[in-house]
């Protein structure tokens, strides 16, 4: 695919509470604040490892924790993260390293607006 995202990053929600309304009825809604929390440590340092290998040019592992961050992302409906982790990922698939820079701009804002936001949900709970 020439653009994974084809929706503006607008109109792309930061989080899907529908996704977390299907993990609580997959689970149990009480395991879900455990969960997110979890998700949430995982995915803070897989942003780092994400970080490190673009200063490192290490794509393979860009790719790899990509693809992780973007499917945890989804299940837990942080969809902006998961869309640019997708888009990084197929960069990577595709020997598209140039434009990692570009397209990895704002990853670390997206990631935190993504886990203030389940971190807001879960106190909800």
């Amino acid at each position: 695919p020439e653009n994974v995202v084809d929706e503006t990053e607008s109109e792309i929600p930061v989080l899907d509470c529908l996704a977390l309304e299907q993990l609580a009825e997959d689970t149990y809604i009480e395991l879900v604040p455990e969960l997110v929390t979890t998700f949430l440590c995982d995915a803070r340092g897989r942003v780092g490892k994400i970080t490190a290998a673009l200063a490192n040019k290490d794509y393979d592992a860009v790719e790899h924790e990509s693809h992780t961050l973007g499917s945890s992302s989804a299940t837990f409906g942080a969809m902006r993260l998961h869309y640019m982790m997708r888009e990084i990922e197929f960069a990577c698939q595709q020997a598209r390293y140039n434009e990692l820079t570009r397209i990895s701009v704002g990853m670390n804002e997206i990631a935190q607006n993504s886990f203030k936001s389940l971190e807001a949900y879960i106190k909800k709970i």
